[in-house]
């Protein structure tokens, strides 16, 4: 079982997509010509087998943002808080409801997607002892889709994908002894397929389990989708084009570097959160640094590459979408041209 320290908790309940830096020790190679391995996986970028579409979620109604409101409190009367006062205005989208008794909880919903994070907050699990009665991984997909049911979240058993199985766990050591380790929840998290292509981006529902099962924190990242917009081929970035960018990239972020790997090149759509789903790929390096160290450092470094000639996504290198949607599922968006 993969698990996670619960000092951990906060950030992956808030979690954005994005490859989680780390660094692994590994011998110095021998001297190479061309310090970028994997290159070949460049060779399937711009082929395409069977229709491409870009998605748009449907923008939630008075009602619907209502009926998230009174989610948030039938959720937190379970964890045994309630959300009081004034939304908090975290951006032009997002609002959240907290509680003042513990600060830790809250509840937040994105007024153009219907996605929501709901967290029952921690500080009935920092006492030094394991949460009783959590359920058994096994059982773990089982329950969560369960709840998503019992509480009116409707979502489409054919598009997810059991992605992770594992917990939150709290550490303490005592005086620099050996750590003690105490279970306090169990998380699941699901992974969305549209299109036969893996979801990425914001697209993701991970949920927190704690003493019988009960729901202790939710991330819901899974818009309804309203619309979709078939990519005809002149719609699509040409194979050349997309290639040379992608290789110009590994090459400037390899440069630094002993040698350097590409270990993915994969078409994927990308979900960016603010209701736009779109075919993209998806690249992965993996950089081997001289740090000073005996041994080379690991470092990687990924990124996206929209798969349209006029992307309407925002992707996380841009500051501006170069192309907006009036109202995100304008079907003729493909004429608007670029900022």
């Amino acid at each position: 079982m993969n698990t996670t320290t619960f000092s951990a908790f906060k950030k992956v309940a808030s979690a954005a997509c994005g490859l989680a830096l780390i660094s692994v020790l590994a011998p110095r190679p021998a001297a190479s010509q061309d310090k970028v391995e994997g290159l070949e996986l460049l060779e399937r970028v711009g082929t395409y087998q069977g229709e491409l579409h870009t998605h748009f979620a449907a923008v939630p109604t008075a009602a619907e943002l209502g009926q998230r409101a009174k989610l948030g409190a039938v959720l937190g009367r379970g964890s045994g808080i309630s959300f009081e006062g004034e939304p908090l205005q975290l951006s032009e989208t997002r609002t959240a409801l907290t509680s003042p008794v513990d600060p830790s909880a809250s509840f937040e919903v994105d007024s153009t997607t219907g996605n929501f994070l709901f967290n029952g907050g921690l500080l009935k699990y920092r006492k030094d002892a394991s949460t009783p009665n959590l359920p058994q991984d096994a059982e773990l997909p089982r329950l969560a889709l369960s709840l998503l049911r019992s509480h009116g979240l409707a979502v489409d058993p054919k598009q997810m994908e059991l992605a992770h199985v594992g917990g939150l766990n709290m550490a303490i050591t005592d005086d620099g002894e050996k750590s003690q380790i105490f279970q306090k929840l169990k998380t699941v998290r699901f992974a969305r397929t549209l299109d036969g292509l893996p979801v990425e981006g914001d697209g993701r529902i991970v949920m927190h389990l704690g003493e019988a099962g009960a729901l202790a924190g939710v991330v819901f990242q899974w818009p309804r989708l309203e619309k979709s917009m078939l990519l005809e081929p002149e719609m699509l970035q040409k194979p050349e084009a997309l290639r040379t960018r992608a290789l110009d990239e590994i090459r400037s972020m390899a440069a630094k570097s002993e040698r350097a790997r590409l270990t993915r090149a994969s078409l994927v759509l990308y979900d960016d959160g603010k209701g736009v789903l779109e075919p993209a790929y998806h690249f992965i390096l993996e950089r081997y640094m001289d740090q000073g160290e005996r041994e080379l450092v690991m470092i990687p470094y990924d990124f996206y590459l929209p798969a349209t000639t006029k992307p309407l996504a925002f992707y996380p290198h841009m500051e501006v979408a170069p192309v907006a949607p009036a109202d995100g599922k304008n079907e003729d968006a493909d004429e608007q041209t670029d900022d």
